[in-house]
């Protein structure tokens, strides 16, 4: 295999995983699209309904098996319906106590509760949250595989000048920059490739909704160069951005490819 043959397989590897990705993923949304619509309640107006004053007991109606007849009134209080819940065989235990720490949660920190309803409020957040992580996975697992093929031509790239030790591939996006300008001069990441700024910006995006539940703080901010005022801001993931993300991990994935096959000659010889 040449080497343009082993960088076109890496390169059509990525490119067929990720867009193959959002393309289902477009696919699963627009499926739920009608029942996001229709059945589900907007979470944090849900739970505004469920803290405010309820009478102490509730009525519920139940039929008779065989009779079509008015239904007559169950009235159960909290303590009633809590014994309902711990002794009905359909829910697991596990199922039971986060039921009532849910609730004591709810109970307890109510503005945390809509907080976070607004931040993970539908099927949709949840989803595209969880596609642009996978995506910047995507874009980690594709660096791997460069380093792993720079290094099987250029093993000397990657022993530390420092100890001599060998480097661990990195695919941190500052640390990637440096190395593939200042190490292995092949390229300038941050001046070549024209969606730099906002690949880096989904990059530490992905940091952003892994380890600070979608919170702006102020490393990101200093990072990112985005104003103060943006700190403690939550930041909701929308279709938009999924494929804003996608388009841009395609066109790096591109450059890579085009820009090692220029480079070949440094980088076999």
């Amino acid at each position: 295999m040449t080497f343009e043959d082993e960088v076109r397989k890496i390169y059509g590897k990525f490119i067929w995983i990720l867009d193959d990705f959002r393309i289902n993923i477009n696919h699963i949304n627009n499926l739920h699209k009608n029942f996001i619509k229709e059945v589900a309640i907007n979470s944090e107006n849900m739970l505004k309904k469920s803290l405010t004053p309820k009478p102490k007991k509730k009525k519920f109606f139940e039929k008779k098996s065989n009779d079509n007849s008015t239904p007559k009134v169950i009235i159960l209080d909290r303590a009633s319906e809590n014994k309902a819940i711990l002794d009905d065989p359909k829910y697991s235990d596990l199922e039971k106590v986060l039921y009532f720490e849910k609730r004591e949660y709810i109970e307890k920190y109510p503005n945390e509760c809509i907080d976070n309803a607004f931040l993970y409020g539908t099927q949709s957040d949840f989803l595209y949250r969880s596609s642009v992580i996978y995506s910047i996975t995507l874009y980690e697992g594709f660096n791997y595989k460069i380093f792993e093929f720079l290094e099987s031509y250029k093993p000397e790239w990657f022993i530390s000048e420092r100890t001599g030790n060998r480097i661990k591939y990195n695919s941190n996006i500052d640390v990637l920059t440096t190395n593939f300008k200042s190490r292995y001069n092949i390229f300038d990441l941050e001046t070549e490739f024209n969606f730099f700024k906002e690949l880096k910006y989904f990059y530490y995006l992905r940091n952003i909704l892994v380890h600070k539940l979608g919170e702006i703080d102020s490393k990101f901010i200093e990072i990112i160069g985005i104003p103060e005022e943006n700190n403690g801001k939550k930041i909701k993931v929308s279709k938009e951005m999924f494929n804003q993300l996608s388009d841009i991990l395609l066109y790096y994935f591109m450059f890579i490819k085009e820009t090692l096959i220029e480079k070949k000659e440094v980088i076999m010889n």
